[in-house]
C-alpha cells in the first residue's frame, strides 16, 4: 500500500479530483473524469497487487473510491459535508422487517416528542421528509431514509421509536422496546447514534437508561440537545454543561441544535462526515488485509 502523500501527489493535479473533494459529490464526476482519476491512481498503486481499479466505478461506496474519499477529504476539502438528496425507504414494525443493506447506518433516538422528526427534516433541508406531530408517540417503527443516494457521503438514517410515552398499553411499550433494543444490538451496519435530549430539562430516567445502554455496549454516540431556541442564547452553554454533568460526559460530545433558529447543523454534519470517513477507512484497511 503506497503512503498517503504519494497518492495525494498523484491526484492533486487532477481538476476533477479537487471538484470531488470540494463537493463530496461523486455524481459530479463524468465518465471522462473517472478516466482522468484512473490513470494517476493506478500509477500510485502500481506495486500494490491487492488493489484493483475499475474505470466504470465512480460511487463512494465502491472500494476503489473509498480510498480517494478518505485521502482527499483529509488533505484538500475545506467545506462541510452537504446533504443533497434524501428519500424515505421503508418502516419496520419488528426487527425481522429491518432493512438489510451494506450502506452505513446512522440512527436517531430519544424520548417521545423530543424532536427527532424535526431534527431529521432540519438536517436534510426537507420539512416533510419525516412526519412531525405535536402528539408524542408518533414514531412506532424504525423508519429508514436514504441520504445522498449514489453519491459521496451516502448513508441510511434510521429514525428509531421514541420511548417514555405513557399513554399506550404496556404490551405496546414492550413491543417498541424490543424493536429498539434488537436494532441497537444486532444492526451490523450501525456506525453512530445521535441521542436526542431536550435542552430545557435534565435527562429523564429513561434518557439515563438509554445513555447507559449506548455506553455499556460501546455504541458510538453523540448527544444532541434539541429545542435550543426555547432557552435564552446566554443559557445554551449552561444547559449543555448541566446535561453533560448529569450524564457524566464531556461537553464536547453534546451539540445544541435548533431547527427554528437553524443552529448546530454544521456541527452535526461534521460529525456525520467523520463517521463516514472512518467507515471508508475501515473498508480500505480490510482490503489491505485480504
Amino acid at each position: 500500500m503506497p503512503d498517503e502523500k504519494s497518492i495525494v501527489a498523484s491526484v492533486a493535479g487532477v481538476r476533477c479530483c479537487r471538484l470531488f473533494a470540494a463537493t463530496l459529490d461523486a455524481d459530479s464526476l463524468s465518465k471522462n473524469d473517472v478516466g482522468l482519476l484512473y490513470s494517476p491512481l493506478k500509477a500510485a498503486f502500481a506495486n500494490d497487487k491487492k488493489t484493483k481499479f475499475c474505470r466504470k466505478e465512480k460511487h463512494i461506496r465502491m472500494r476503489n473510491f473509498a480510498t480517494i474519499f478518505v485521502l482527499v477529504s483529509k488533505v484538500q476539502r475545506n467545506k462541510s459535508m452537504v446533504i443533497k438528496k434524501s428519500s424515505y425507504v421503508k418502516g419496520a414494525a419488528n426487527y425481522g422487517q429491518c432493512l438489510v443493506s451494506d450502506i452505513p447506518q446512522i440512527a436517531v433516538c430519544g424520548k417521545s416528542n423530543v424532536g427527532k422528526s424535526t431534527f431529521i427534516n432540519f438536517l436534510v433541508n426537507d420539512g416533510k421528509l419525516a412526519r412531525t406531530s405535536k402528539l408524542p408517540g408518533r414514531t412506532r417503527l424504525v423508519n429508514y431514509f436514504l441520504i445522498n443516494d449514489g453519491m459521496a457521503g451516502e448513508f441510511l438514517l434510521a429514525d428509531l421509536p421514541g420511548y417514555g410515552f405513557a399513554k399506550v398499553s404496556d404490551a405496546e411499550k414492550l413491543k417498541w422496546a424490543d424493536l429498539l433494543e434488537k436494532y441497537l444490538a444486532k444492526e451490523k451496519m450501525l456506525k453512530h447514534v445521535f441521542f436526542l435530549v431536550d435542552i430545557r430539562h435534565d435527562p429523564t430516567a429513561d434518557d439515563v437508561t438509554m445513555y447507559n445502554y449506548l455506553f455499556k455496549n460501546n455504541i458510538p454516540y453523540t448527544i444532541v440537545a434539541t429545542k435550543a431556541d426555547k432557552v435564552p442564547k446566554s443559557q445554551v452553554k449552561n444547559r449543555t454543561r448541566s446535561i453533560a454533568n448529569y450524564l457524566k460526559v464531556g461537553e464536547g460530545n453534546i451539540i445544541a441544535v435548533s431547527g427554528l433558529a437553524k443552529t448546530g447543523k454544521e456541527a452535526v454534519l461534521d460529525r456525520i462526515e467523520k463517521v463516514l470517513v472512518a467507515h471508508a477507512e475501515s473498508l480500505r484497511v480490510t482490503d489491505d488485509e485480504e
